[in-house]
């Protein structure tokens, strides 16, 4: 079993613990241990957590065992010491032992006298160390894994070759949030975009935009845009050329044509050629007329909604494959 009393204090040691288990207890014991017996002083000893929350609560722990060490120390009988003659084997007393009874934590009374404070030449300089760690305790190094390496980042500025300024922080989600929202303003909101002719901006594809984001910070190296192009470029095509000449051809045939196409439709349907199922019911019709309104007025190919790679059934109603396939067989 683990005993942060009898642990080394050199080297390099990985206590693995889970939830509940004491750890920042026994950080505390470490703490202790080193100031009275590894010789160090508060600014020597570095302890690093994950969260603002837990550095706050291990600041007023590590605190707290400081405190409870010199209240112990203090209200020990000043005889005690005259009486070990230098010894600290020595004072194996009923005194001691009933107070170490009668303290909370008896491994804190263990630890002090590990580090000399039963002696009677080395008392007066336990005292000393933990009146003093907890003067100084208010520059502790106490920080979360970030805050310390700003604080190195900022204290060997020159060394690093970092900039005066810099600033590190627990995590980049506000920055990668901010880099989404400039993309998608300068590519989907600025005059004549070419993406928004090729894709609405749904909540759906801005997810997506947001986990490529995160892909990319996972894997800096990764190439979005290949070298050399440019976006603008890539989303050229000579069948945008193409498609705005049909839209303007549609737009002019719809405006003149568009009640008879109603009126043949309907006849279709009156006539049993058209299915039922696809065809049977006013509000099909109304919908499929609504988007063709629709996108002879916009006359962007981001009004076309594609679900598994198959345009969506509304849209597709009207088109000369949808009257097509929905005409019956024996009028085809």
């Amino acid at each position: 079993m683990f005993d942060p009393l009898k642990m080394p204090l050199s080297g390099v040691h990985s206590i693995a613990a889970s939830a509940g288990t004491g750890k920042t207890f026994t950080i505390t014991t470490l703490y202790l241990r080193l100031l009275l017996e590894g010789g160090c002083s508060t600014d020597q000893i570095l302890v690093t957590t994950f969260t603002e929350a837990a550095t706050s609560e291990l600041r007023d722990r590590l605190r707290s065992r400081l405190n409870d060490a010199l209240q112990i120390l203090r209200s020990y009988p000043e005889q005690s010491h005259s009486r070990a003659g230098g010894n600290p084997a020595s004072i194996e007393t009923s005194e001691l032992d009933s107070r170490v009874r009668g303290n909370d934590d008896p491994q804190l009374v263990q630890l002090l006298g590990q580090g000399g404070a039963w002696d009677t030449e080395s008392a007066s300089r336990v005292i000393e160390r933990i009146e003093d760690a907890l003067l100084s305790f208010d520059q502790a190094p106490v920080f979360t894994i970030h805050g310390f390496c700003s604080r190195v980042l900022q204290e060997l500025v020159f060394e690093s070759g970092t900039r005066f300024n810099v600033e590190l922080v627990a995590s980049l989600d506000e920055q990668i949030q901010e880099g989404i929202d400039d993309f998608v303003a300068r590519s989907w909101t600025t005059e004549n975009s070419l993406i928004e002719r090729w894709l609405p901006l749904t909540s759906s594809l801005y997810a997506k935009i947001a986990k490529v984001a995160d892909t990319v910070m996972d894997n800096p190296s990764l190439e979005i845009v290949p070298d050399g192009c440019d976006l603008d470029e890539l989303l050229h095509s000579d069948f945008l050329t193409l498609a705005d000449r049909l839209l303007v051809q549609l737009a002019k045939v719809w405006s003149e044509q568009r009640d008879a196409v109603r009126e043949l439709v309907d006849a279709a349907i009156r006539d049993g050629v058209l299915s039922k199922t696809s065809y049977g019911k006013p509000e099909q019709i109304d919908r499929s007329m609504a988007f063709i309104d629709s996108l002879v007025g916009s006359r962007s190919l981001a009004d076309f909604i594609w679900k598994k790679e198959k345009l969506d059934s509304d849209q597709k109603r009207l088109t000369q494959d949808g009257l097509e396939s929905g005409t019956l067989k024996k009028f085809a």
